[in-house]
């Protein structure tokens, strides 16, 4: 070492807690101080040719900390901080020292995706959804009915999307399908303009947004076009959920239920109808977007009178409700449906059916910051109706067409389209309805 220069490395040595056998202990060397004085001359090859040496020296004296020649080193043993493992994770990827990491990426396999949603409820990367299947109360019915003025046997879209407190402003910019809140936080919408356009048009008049399946009636609640896309896709996705609850299973024949599932289809003495409600949607802006945190699936079983309401919607037998028996097999199929939410978004159209949800929630929130919808999305043109609306069996054939020519069925035991087009020929497609009837009609098309 020439005379007048001197070296300072400061080093933190990070052991394994505990003798974990599966830590690893973190050298850590911080910047190097070179000093020297007026006679001496340096130059920087000279430098790094000569220090590299004295760098994997100090590995072998890192713990005793010893002065060596005329350089100092600091040690420092201690367990590793949260802030600085995350600190050399930004930087080098991952700990070093702790092995190899590889990496590999592909479409998640169907396998893949059941362990995760068992785990985790949901494929984390996207909000979170918490189902809850169970017999309504004759306060949540009561409830219902003063809002609805019958009781949905369908789905229906609930709710203010909360953590949009602080929005004043939104423009909808077509370029990006995106909305533009207070000039700089992003929403980028998970439905097509079209749909946008639909749900904000019909959110202005009235915030109902819904469909039921009756045994006379369609009923779409609120301003919604009952033949829109929209108002179509709910109704399907109604009718998919609802052939898991209440017997007896027609369109979900061949699909594969989660955790190999077989519904009960016990007959019950009274008509039971069972309501889907997509609600509680939270919000979270993170790094200058608006993003879909969380939200809830109910899943109400219903008894209902065999009187209809004005509407020609159910009305809810609220004796059958408080007297709490006589319910549990279709308790128990809505209670799998609740808990396995996660597995059941899978499917398209239900997936759909939380595109819409979500999306109804935001421009609730909107409306409530005093944003008139109607001029937000001026221009946009509205989903075109349907020619076949209202006709159950062609939309569901249409869907599974659709999934079928995609290959976007792996839940399905085979092609779906192909498998309900084999049966249909054999027996003939009923109506579909969202009710259950008593055992003395089981057999008969409608409880009537």
């Amino acid at each position: 070492m020439p005379p007048g220069f001197a070296f300072t490395v400061p080093m933190t040595f990070c052991p394994a807690p505990d003798h974990n056998p599966n830590a690893i202990a973190l050298f850590s060397f911080g910047p190097v101080s070179a000093t020297q004085d007026a006679g001496a001359q340096l130059l920087w090859g000279w430098q790094m040719q000569n220090l590299r040496p004295i760098f994997i020296a100090l590995l072998f004296i890192a713990q005793s900390a010893a002065t060596a020649a005329a350089g100092e080193v600091h040690g420092e043993g201690r367990l590793i901080t949260q802030r600085e493992s995350q600190d050399v994770i930004d930087r080098y990827r991952n700990i070093p020292g702790g092995g190899v990491v590889t990496g590999e990426g592909r479409l998640i396999g169907s396998g893949e995706a059941a362990d995760i949603t068992r785990r985790y409820r949901s494929i984390p990367g996207r909000g979170v959804v918490i189902g809850e299947g169970r017999l309504i109360t004759t306060e949540e019915a009561s409830t219902i009915l003063k809002r609805y003025k019958s009781v949905p046997g369908g789905l229906v879209l609930e709710g203010t999307a909360l953590g949009m407190e602080w929005v004043r402003a939104a423009q909808y910019e077509p370029s990006s399908h995106a909305f533009v809140l207070n000039g700089d936080i992003a929403y980028h919408v998970p439905i097509s303009a079209r749909g946008v356009a639909t749900l904000a048009r019909a959110i202005a008049g009235d915030d109902r947004i819904g469909v039921s399946l009756g045994e006379e009636v369609q009923i779409t609640y609120g301003k919604l076009r009952s033949r829109s896309d929209v108002a179509a896709d709910l109704r399907l996705a109604d009718g998919f959920l609802g052939d898991l609850v209440l017997p007896p299973r027609d369109w979900t024949i061949g699909y594969r239920l989660a955790e190999a599932f077989a519904p009960r289809e016990d007959v019950v003495s009274t008509n039971v109808t069972v309501l889907f409600r997509l609600k509680d949607f939270r919000f979270a802006t993170e790094d200058k977007q608006l993003k879909f945190e969380r939200a809830s699936l109910d899943v109400r079983v219903v008894p209902v009178l065999e009187k209809y309401a004005a509407d020609g919607g159910y009305l809810p037998d609220l004796k059958a409700i408080a007297r709490g028996s006589g319910f549990e097999a279709y308790e128990a199929n809505a209670r799998h449906v609740g808990a396995n939410v996660a597995y059941y978004l899978r499917e398209q159209i239900v997936a759909r059916a939380l595109d819409y949800a979500e999306t109804a929630a935001f421009l609730r929130a909107l409306k409530a910051s005093g944003i008139n919808l109607r001029n937000l999305v001026r221009g946009v043109e509205a989903s075109s109706d349907r020619p076949t609306a209202g006709k159950l069996d062609d939309d569901w054939r249409a869907y599974l067409s659709e999934i079928q020519a995609a290959n976007a069925y792996g839940n399905w035991s085979a092609p779906p389209y192909d498998l309900y087009s084999a049966r249909k020929r054999i027996a003939p497609a009923q109506q579909q309805s969202r009710l259950a009837c008593p055992a003395q009609r089981v057999q008969q098309a409608n409880c009537n």
